[in-house]
């Protein structure tokens, strides 16, 4: 339950779903307000995700399966790409507060720990807590 004036009622939201391997729908989802159009950070959030699920699909048929390299290997190779690409690439931290959804409530300053980030509805994470 999120406290909206006071009350106890829940928040009307909408939920964003991008696909993982394992399931089109409902792993990798976040709310947002109701009739929210998207933005630019969840679109962001989105071609990241999907380029990332894609190069997982291509090492995955080339390393697991019936005498294929294995897990071990996709993994080494996984990583060993990436390193190559962050070097050629010098991309910063994927933080909340660079792609705009605001700071993690751990890092907000005490004064403010009480209030919801700005531009945003209440969460469960920046919440009042319950009475």
């Amino acid at each position: 339950m999120i406290r909206r004036g006071g009350t106890r009622t829940l928040v009307p939201r909408d939920f964003r779903s991008v696909p993982t391997f394992g399931h089109a729908t409902n792993q990798f989802v976040w709310a947002r307000p109701k009739g929210a159009v998207d933005s630019e950070a969840e679109l962001a959030i989105e071609r990241q995700a999907r380029a990332v699920l894609e190069r997982y699909r291509g090492l995955r048929a080339r390393f697991i399966g019936e005498g294929k390299p294995g897990a071990v290997a996709l993994m080494r190779e996984a990583v060993q790409t990436a390193d190559r690409a962050s070097r050629a690439i010098r991309p910063g931290p994927m933080t909340a507060d660079r792609i705009g959804l605001g700071r993690p409530r751990s890092m907000v300053e005490p004064e403010e720990a009480g209030k919801p980030a700005v531009g945003r509805e209440p969460t469960r994470a920046n919440a009042d807590p319950p009475d």
